[in-house]
């Protein structure tokens, strides 16, 4: 059954008699006004409840708490996705150079189906036929810079042709390269020699592709992402990289480095390029301090909602 529209003033009247306050009544009015009272009210009220039942605010809790919460997510998000984008633009850059210079003598066939892996085998081919089937269509879709290369050049060259991809499509075109180049855009992401890239490191790698696409979606439609858990994207446990951040077997079976803030700082911390991570770390950090004073029951809410370690949280907060 749908619900009959509320104004704003009945939203505030509704909110008041399930015993949420308020400092600035008519800043409220103006804030749900701006930002919609779905977008901060239901998406950041829950931690702020009695319990998820009744509907009542814990004693003495005020509006601008829940709108604080939701500035702070807000922020995150931004924060985030500029995470994001950094490894995307590198990721482009890497991957066309790469390939560039393995096809150098001929840059007409790097798209040939013979230089991939088959993939995922599906009803209608493999999973390497829908990708090149998204290439072609890329291609030939008459837009620049694509048209151009096309008519002057009769192909499309890899540092082109990654400017048309997705994020994802991107990812599964690394994915499905043939080992030594997929071995070769890791260890240039990394900034190590490819003898070390092991089939571990090489699942990890991809594995965290994967999560950063997830949470660059998710920051990309503005969902909530405090305490974003990808159903689908995760990376696997590797002992060597997990240790870097004082997560056994135990605590990633608790769900710590897993698909949490851990496991996107640590799959960060691997590339090359520092600064997308040092930057997020930081930015991570400032923001739990800024708004530390609306977190209820601070050690419990940044472990259970984020997944933050108790040892990380208590070094932030003593600062």
């Amino acid at each position: 059954m749908i619900r009959s529209y509320k104004s704003i003033r009945e939203l505030i009247t509704t909110l008041e008699r399930r015993g949420l306050y308020f400092k600035d009544k008519a800043k409220a009015m103006k804030l749900l006004e701006q930002y919609g009272y779905s977008e901060i009210i239901n998406e950041y009220q829950k931690i702020f409840l009695e319990n998820q039942f009744s509907g009542t605010f814990i004693k003495d809790t005020y509006f601008e708490d829940i709108y604080s919460l939701y500035s702070f997510d807000v922020e995150l998000r931004n924060y985030t996705l500029v995470a994001m984008l950094n490894v995307e633009r590198i990721l482009r850059a890497i991957a066309s150079h790469t390939i560039s210079e393995a096809f150098d003598r001929s840059k007409l066939d790097y798209l040939n189906r013979s230089n991939f892996k088959d993939g995922k085998k599906y009803k209608a081919g493999y999973e390497i036929d829908h990708l090149l089937s998204k290439i072609k269509k890329i291609i030939h879709s008459g837009t620049q810079p694509f048209k151009h290369y096309k008519q002057e050049h009769g192909n499309c060259p890899p540092w082109i042709l990654v400017k048309g991809m997705t994020f994802g499509n991107l990812i599964n075109f690394i994915k499905l390269q043939k080992s030594e180049i997929k071995s070769r855009i890791i260890a240039r992401c990394y900034g190590v020699e490819e003898s070390s890239i092991t089939e571990e490191l090489k699942t990890f790698f991809m594995e965290s592709m994967y999560l950063f696409l997830a949470y660059r979606n998710r920051c990309a439609h503005s969902g909530r992402i405090y305490n974003y858990k990808s159903s689908k994207a995760k990376v696997s446990f590797c002992a060597p990289i997990h240790a870097k951040r004082k997560i056994n077997e135990a605590k990633y079976r608790k769900g710590f480095g897993k698909n949490d803030w851990n496991a996107l700082q640590l799959a960060l911390s691997l590339f090359d390029d520092k600064t997308p991570a040092k930057l997020f770390d930081q930015n991570l950090k400032d923001l739990l301090l800024k708004y530390s004073h609306i977190f209820p029951d601070s050690n419990d809410f940044l472990t259970q909602e984020m997944k933050l370690l108790p040892e990380q949280i208590q070094a932030i907060l003593k600062d």
